[in-house]
């Protein structure tokens, strides 16, 4: 090629990255609202940890989790890290914060969830690292053993991390299970792997037996072919949650550059795969679980690689009648696994990136919005234009607006996942975002001067609160739902508080909790603006269907003086 030929191919490739800059920041801009935010948001003394990432662990994510780790009534946090450094507890005291490791920490830890494992009613932590999925008891003063059954502390299948980790009771026998979601190991995965079952990692389902070893460790049994829960492909998130309203728990599965899945559950631990329709091939990786347009069943959201890459790196060995889609899904829930893709009336198609998803009233007006983060460190050009991450509002029911920037929610770091906690009592959600490559951030909700109520669960055994739904209903008529859910949003576990806003009403009807065990509890009083908690009727009590007018006294009470200071920290 002549030395002119070789300055036009110059130019040429010049123009086409300038163009492709261009089209990139347009379509990842904030669009449309984003100069007006109902809340504010500032950033917490929290103490700089950066998340060691190394390219070489192939999957450079790390998963966390909110939860009370000592029983002081105060949130605390638990992260993950990177190959060679040990994963961080993190115990919020009046004060600040102490920062302790968990010595057995070993390899790149992924998916984090805690959850009562053995019925002492403490929650404990299930890991999930590069060379294994973990359990470790807690002694109720955020003191961890290791309690990994034999089964579960085989190596993996070969070249498989699991990413995801949910729980629940699929069987209803009162013992949590647990759900792995399984992805080629990132060393070796492939970008372009679309319908192509061989380069997939394989999810399995673990039943708790309901009975510890001499050791006290929980025992578990693979029962993933005779559930049907394999999965089609790689699988970036599950959960496992109650979409029909029937009592029993289903099962909801992000997958990469395959559809999503959704499993019904027949109430004995066996699963249906339903048809959907809702999507094509898509890089699906976290699912959001919430009631966003009121109508009192659980809707789904799943992440997806969005507009900032092209489609053609990630169609793979898709065939024609298999389309891909790379926008986000917002899936309505019409009841009896029914669901409606209405991403693109709600104002959620046509964005960048994200992987980790949350719902969050965080303004406390009745409805739903939502934060997202992520960005995609393997594409070249997000490596000089991170987009800061969105904060969608719910302005009105069934639309949204990006936020983040208004609202000082933007974050420029290459995020996981959200995290949800009300971590200073005030009543108001904040966020943790947990970041691959920087620190993690904390965001106080300053909050405003609408109305709320925190609930917390206890169930008669360690299982029954987890598929518990709590509906909120208002002297106006208005209905709000929440779902107790373990292990929702991208390698992340939220705190289990049960956070309702309700703006500027100030009359509460009744709570009525429907207990997965299928028992029932009302109850009628004022309690807004305050935590409190509700125990499961006994069976003494009156059978499944109980209907109080009090609430079980030694759970209802005045949690610890909210304050509108951000944490300080030590």
């Amino acid at each position: 090629m002549t030395t002119a030929g070789l300055m036009r191919l110059f130019f040429s490739l010049v123009i086409l990255l300038v163009v492709g800059a261009v089209v990139f920041l347009y379509r990842v801009a904030p669009r449309g609202g984003s100069d007006a935010s109902p809340v504010q948001f500032t950033h917490s003394n929290f103490p700089t940890i950066a998340h060691k990432h190394n390219d070489s662990d192939g999957f450079g994510y790390s998963g966390a989790t909110v939860f009370d780790a000592n029983g002081d009534e105060l949130p605390d946090l638990f992260l993950g890290s990177g190959r060679g450094a040990k994963d961080r507890l993190l115990i919020q005291t009046r004060s600040g914060w102490e920062t302790r490791g968990l010595d057995a920490s070993t390899g790149h830890t992924y998916a984090v969830l805690s959850v009562d494992l053995n019925r002492d009613f403490v929650p404990d932590l299930v890991v999930s690292r590069d060379n294994g999925t973990f359990l470790y008891i807690n002694d109720g003063n955020g003191g961890f053993r290791d309690a990994t059954p034999k089964d579960m502390a085989t190596p993996m299948a070969k070249n498989s991390v699991a990413l995801a980790l949910a729980a629940g009771d699929v069987n209803r026998d009162g013992w949590v299970d647990l759900y792995e979601g399984r992805f080629t190991d990132g060393r070796l995965s492939r970008a372009a792997v679309a319908d192509n079952p061989g380069h997939a990692g394989k999810n399995r389902l673990w039943i708790n037996l309901g009975r510890l070893d001499a050791q006290g460790r929980p025992q578990f049994r693979d029962a993933t072919a005779q559930a049907g829960v394999a999965g089609c492909c790689n699988t970036f998130a599950a959960v496992l949650v109650d979409l029909d309203d029937d009592g029993d728990q289903d099962l909801a599965l992000a997958n990469d550059t395959g559809p999503v899945e959704v499993f019904d559950n027949d109430g004995h631990g066996r699963f249906q795969k339903r048809t959907t329709g809702l999507s094509g091939y898509g890089v699906w990786m976290g699912i959001a679980v919430g009631d966003y347009d009121g109508d009192g069943d659980m809707d789904l959201f799943f992440t997806n690689k969005g507009r900032n890459i092209p489609d053609f790196l990630f169609t793979g060995e898709a065939r024609n009648g298999q389309p891909f889609s790379g926008d986000y899904l917002l899936a309505r829930n019409d009841g009896g696994l029914r669901f409606t893709d209405v991403t693109r009336e709600a104002g959620l198609d046509n964005w960048g990136f994200a992987r980790g998803a949350a719902w969050l009233d965080m303004d406390n007006d009745g409805r739903l919005d939502l934060s997202l983060v992520g960005n995609s460190i393997r594409w070249p050009l997000s490596r000089f234009l991170p987009h800061p991450g969105r904060l969608f509002y719910q302005y009105q029911r069934g639309a949204f607006v990006d936020v983040a920037v208004a609202a000082g929610a933007a974050n420029a770091h290459y995020g996981t996942s959200p995290v949800i906690a009300d971590l200073n009592r005030d009543g108001f959600p904040d966020l943790v975002l947990v970041n691959r490559k920087g620190p993690v951030r904390v965001l106080i909700n300053r909050g405003n001067r609408n109305h709320w109520l925190g609930i917390r669960l206890r169930g008669r055994d360690n299982a029954s609160t987890l598929g518990t739904r709590v509906v909120l209903h208002l002297k106006d008529g208005t209905r709000l739902t929440r779902q107790h859910i373990a292990g929702e949003g991208f390698m992340v576990d939220h705190d289990n508080e049960l956070l309702f806003g309700v703006g500027r009403r100030t009359q509460i009807d009744s709570i009525r909790i429907y207990w997965a065990s299928g028992k029932y509890t009302r109850f009628e009083g004022q309690v807004l603006d305050r935590h409190i908690g509700f125990v499961e009727p006994s069976d003494a009590a009156g059978g499944r269907n109980i209907q109080l007018r009090e609430p079980m006294l030694e759970m209802l009470k005045k949690r610890p003086t909210p304050t509108r200071k951000p944490l300080q920290c030590s």
